[in-house]
């Protein structure tokens, strides 16, 4: 909400508001921010981990296929990316090579658990029984679940709960 009935920040605080892909939580005089790639961003996140490293003109042409992009706009969402600490450069010539800084698993696993706890209240159960309602799971689909469980089981010894104990 733009107007908040929150008490005003102390002298020398700011108050941080939510806006475009980032997520920002005050608490008291803390402040965690968590920021989270937009749909865009994970398309050149995609083309990083696929290639290792790219130049702007190798992300659009990789781009071009599925969305109508000008390459100044690749540069422009590079670096700010770079900002947000989602890609790194070198310069090779007068060209700039990107790379990932986060991998892929890292990413998935962060986007993950931000809406597992978001709109889950962090139960992953919860999350699995969505998955299962909206989803159309085929009965191979049901048999991987079940032996990546019983692997799971077994490689904890069949100990309750996941990795917070729910």
């Amino acid at each position: 909400p733009l107007i908040s009935s929150a008490p005003a920040p102390a002298p020398g605080h700011r108050r941080f508001v939510d806006y475009n892909c980032s997520t920002t939580t005050v608490v008291g005089d803390a402040v965690s921010r968590s920021v989270q790639p937009s749909a865009v961003q994970l398309e050149i996140l995609q083309v990083l981990w696929a290639r290792g490293e790219a130049l702007v003109a190798d992300v659009h042409a990789a781009l071009a296929a599925r969305r109508k992009v000008a390459l100044t706009t690749i540069a422009t969402l590079l670096r700010r990316m770079e900002r947000k600490g989602f890609v790194a450069h070198r310069v090779d010539g007068r060209q700039f090579v990107y790379r990932a800084k986060q991998t892929e698993a890292g990413t998935r696993a962060a986007l993950v658990d931000d809406l597992t706890e978001r709109l889950f209240a962090g139960n992953p159960a919860a999350l699995v029984s969505h998955l299962l309602d909206v989803r159309r799971v085929d009965r191979a689909d049901l048999a991987r679940f079940r032996a990546e469980l019983a692997r799971r089981e077994k490689e904890r010894g069949g100990e309750k709960g996941g990795r917070d104990g729910r």
